[in-house]
């Protein structure tokens, strides 16, 4: 019988109305697909509280609390893979990677190999293990498609520390974005609320009703006749924010 790995408690807010339940954890939960989610969903893997039968087209109203209970794999051996990593620092602590954008960070489901664990684990012998043998070292994520640095933790102290810096945001987080156009402002902060797109349901986009407040300022570095490069810093963290 395959033991649980962890149990997420999540909530719908209302910008999630009218999403698809399987949709709505497959956006959550990092690396699980569509179909994966449906699968946790027939399995009975997945609850929401008050409702007696959970399928996987259930429509949110955007106040829904979600119970998903994840298992462990069965069959998931990380294997350490000899894929060159960009490795800007180092020490006895930490090391600090510029991880290119299509590189999942960790297995999951559907992404077995190829990974950034996959590589550490290749590079790194002495991870930390707090967050498990699926993510050794991992603190923090960036998207698949992002690229940019990643602080990977070699002890549980250092580990344990990181962790307490990104929860009190004493570690800054700044992107970089090519936008296309020029700015008038060179410099500005954008305050808005965001919600889905009535007309897809897996985008964002500024609302006037039911939306999120977003704030994003923004600096622009350079720009040339049609495009112009920021740097952006986020005072919140809203999905799809940037």
């Amino acid at each position: 019988m395959r033991e649980i790995k962890e149990i997420l408690n999540l909530k719908a807010e209302i910008e999630d109305r009218g999403t698809r339940l399987d949709a709505f954890l497959s956006e959550k939960i990092e690396g699980y697909t569509k179909s994966y989610t449906q699968k946790l969903i027939e399995d009975d893997l997945v609850e929401i509280i008050g409702k007696k039968k959970t399928r996987p087209g259930n429509k949110l109203k955007g106040d829904e609390e979600i119970k998903v209970t994840l298992l462990e794999d069965e069959t998931l051996d990380i294997i350490p893979e000899d894929i060159p990593l960009d490795i800007v620092y180092q020490d006895e602590h930490i090391v600090v990677i510029n991880k290119r954008p299509d590189m999942v960070v960790h297995p999951a489901a559907g992404h077995h190999n190829g990974t950034l664990v996959n590589a550490i684990m290749y590079h790194i012998k002495d991870l930390s293990t707090i967050s498990g043998v699926v993510r050794p070292g991992i603190v923090h994520r960036l998207d698949k498609n992002t690229s940019g640095l990643i602080i990977v933790a070699k002890t549980n102290e250092a580990h344990l520390r990181l962790t307490e810096m990104f929860k009190d945001k004493t570690i800054k987080k700044t992107y970089l974005a090519i936008c296309k156009g020029n700015f008038k402002n060179k410099e500005d902060r954008i305050e808005n609320q965001i919600g889905r797109d009535s007309k897809d349901r897996k985008k964002m986009t500024v609302v006037r009703d039911n939306g999120r407040t977003a704030i994003t300022n923004y600096k622009v570095i350079n720009e040339v006749e049609y495009f112009s490069l920021l740097e952006i810093d986020l005072e919140t963290g809203r999905t799809h924010q940037i």
